[in-house]
């Protein structure tokens, strides 16, 4: 065997096996991203800021759901981002189909994954919560959620009030009691003193 060969051979192993650790960093590194993803805890850099007006929602399913939206629209509740590929918020959707005999604050559903996805989701949903769906991501984007699932708290006036990663029903109502409670304590509060409240 010459010299030239086993040179070869051996630059050829070396390559291989930076290949093979290259891949491992990299399959190391898309794990971290999807738990990241699951969890939320993305930056949050791109949302709107908290008090900015919501964006106005564009894609609608039907003539059931933009009746549903326009009842939302002069009330209190809460846009939910969900993706059909994430563990988390199918986990989320199927706690909100349980039934604890406590009342949920007014939910709209954005689903991004595709109809056939969505569908699923909204069978197990409470018929009385509207879904859209938002596969280009074009409704998230506007919003600037980059993760899900997401729930933003939207005042009577359209206002951002919160953002939030729901992960059953309860967490839901508490994300938006905390909303609400804060917005009524800074409405009673002059104008001169709110930031004590906010403090």
């Amino acid at each position: 065997m010459s010299l030239t060969f086993s040179l070869s051979y051996g630059a050829l192993w070396l390559v291989a096996i930076l290949q093979g650790l290259l891949i491992v960093v990299l399959l190391y590194q898309l794990a971290k991203l999807q738990q990241t993803a699951e969890s939320g805890n993305i930056s949050v850099r791109s949302q709107l800021p908290i008090g900015s007006s919501s964006p106005n929602i564009r894609s609608i399913n039907s003539e059931q759901v933009r009746q549903n939206i326009s009842e939302l629209s002069d009330v209190a509740h809460i846009v939910l981002f969900l993706s059909v590929g994430c563990p988390s918020c199918g986990e989320l959707v199927e706690s909100m189909g349980e039934d604890d005999g406590k009342q949920m604050p007014p939910t709209l559903v954005i689903c991004h994954g595709g109809i056939i996805g969505c569908d699923k989701f909204e069978r197990s949903l409470d018929s009385a919560i509207p879904i859209l769906t938002d596969d280009t991501g074009d409704i998230a984007e506007r919003f600037g959620i980059s993760a899900s699932p997401t729930a933003v708290v939207l005042d009577a006036n359209q206002k951002i009030r919160a953002y939030g990663h729901p992960r059953n029903r309860e967490e839901i109502r508490t994300l938006f009691s905390q909303a609400v409670t804060l917005e009524v304590s800074e409405e009673a509060v002059p104008a001169g003193s709110q930031a004590a409240v906010l403090n």
